[in-house]
């Protein structure tokens, strides 16, 4: 899937669509919300939700290597699936 046809889903077929087949990378805090990282459908997909909260601000594709930034001293980033 593109980032840009993930991006035109709704929150709840986006939520949808990584409980169904996302698969749980890492967690980080960062300024009052719990971020998770999910890889989907050839992305890389976060997850932002503010502490104490059962909702989902943001869901947002990160295509870049610097947007990856935060995880890459966790994880293996696959290169093949960011822009160039």
């Amino acid at each position: 899937m593109k980032a840009s046809d993930f991006n035109k889903l709704s929150k709840a077929k986006k939520l949808s669509l990584l409980k169904s087949e996302g698969e749980y990378l890492v967690a980080r805090i960062y300024e009052g919300f719990n971020v998770s990282l999910f890889a989907c459908s050839g992305l890389y997909v976060e997850v932002w939700q503010r502490f104490g909260l059962n909702y989902i601000e943001f869901i947002d594709v990160l295509n870049t290597h610097s947007q990856l930034g935060p995880y890459l001293d966790k994880l293996k980033i696959d290169p093949d699936l960011l822009d160039s």
